[in-house]
């Protein structure tokens, strides 16, 4: 069943049901006609936490938890230490902001995992509502996907096949994990590939070696991290492959719905989906200031057309960021 379409006036309509919807915290319900318009404001982005810093709260939270794991010896040095963190419960449970009647679980045991996974679903709320509007019959690509949290959306809440693409080795194993947990493994293809403009071996750069973070960009750092942390940033290597490459000798469902975050790598990832993409309804793409303009040719090219501008207040970086819709 369809639940969505333009109206007259250019505008995303939610049709034949009501979707729930989760808007900073409170149940929003979003009925027929309601159109899904654009938030970009520079002085609200900028009046927002910018990813996750933890405040004087948690820090000192930090300082006696530590004080008592080393009062009671437990660390990965110990078999006593290793039993215990064992036996520690470490799963997430939130309610799914599409339809708060559904839970979604989440492997946790991580300060900013556990950030992730309670605030990052009420942060984008028009990209909620976007999945919204997917359909049972809709493949959707979820490239940067990270922990896998609109994958798990989109698949648990309308049935949506996702094939879902993420680069780095720790969120890629928290992802396999919390496909399993939510019983999805049937509705989510999981992909550790880094997706380019063609194949090959390349630099990439990992902003850090910590589960839940952001940042890691193929062929250069990532344009989002601030000067002062590039010494912080840490090389290595990695396959790399473009996804007309992936469809042409792989047999895939054609995809009809697209997400593009993935840090700086957006341009050479869509050059390389030229073929892909042709039966795409909409993709939607986290770009800067400086590389929407390119963006948003390359998709004219295609005969995409630039919908709406949304802003993405939850995300760590130095300079502003924000969603940019595209339908045909």
């Amino acid at each position: 069943m369809n639940l969505a379409r333009e109206n007259q006036t250019g505008h995303w309509i939610v049709l034949n049901r009501p979707v729930s919807l989760i808007n900073r915290g409170r149940p929003v319900q979003i009925n027929r006609a309601t159109s899904l318009q654009p938030c970009l404001d520079e002085t609200y982005l900028m009046s927002q936490p910018q990813g996750y810093r933890p405040d004087s709260q948690r820090m000192m939270l930090r300082k006696i938890t530590k004080f008592i794991a080393n009062a009671l010896q437990i660390s990965g040095s110990t078999l006593y230490g290793n039993v215990l963190l064992q036996q520690v419960d470490q799963f997430c449970t939130v309610s799914n902001p599409i339809d708060p009647d559904k839970v979604l679980k989440f492997r946790a045991g991580h300060e900013r995992l556990y950030w992730r996974i309670k605030k990052t679903p009420l942060l984008e709320v028009d990209t909620n509502r976007w999945i919204a509007n997917f359909n049972r019959d809709d493949v959707f690509i979820d490239i940067g996907s990270n922990i896998g949290l609109y994958s798990l959306m989109a698949a648990q809440t309308v049935g949506t096949t996702v094939l879902s693409f993420e680069m780095d080795p720790l969120n890629y194993a928290l992802q396999h994990e919390n496909i399993f947990l939510n019983n999805l493994q049937d509705r989510v293809m999981l992909f550790p590939f880094a997706l380019t403009k063609t194949v090959g071996q390349f630099d990439v750069y990992f902003k850090s070696i910590s589960p839940g973070d952001a940042l890691h960009s193929l062929h250069a750092p990532s344009p989002y991290i601030a000067t002062e942390n590039l010494d912080n940033v840490m090389k290595s290597k990695a396959i790399g492959i473009s996804l007309d490459f992936l469809y042409s000798h792989v047999k895939l469902p054609a995809p009809t719905h697209l997400k593009l975050d993935v840090d700086g790598n957006e341009l050479a990832i869509l050059e390389g989906s030229v073929n892909t993409l042709c039966g795409v309804k909409s993709i939607m793409i986290e770009v800067s200031p400086h590389s929407e303009a390119a963006v948003a040719a390359f998709m004219s090219e295609l005969g995409f057309r630039q919908h709406h501008l949304f802003a993405t207040p939850s995300v760590s970086r130095s300079d502003l960021s924000y969603n940019c819709l595209y339908v045909k």
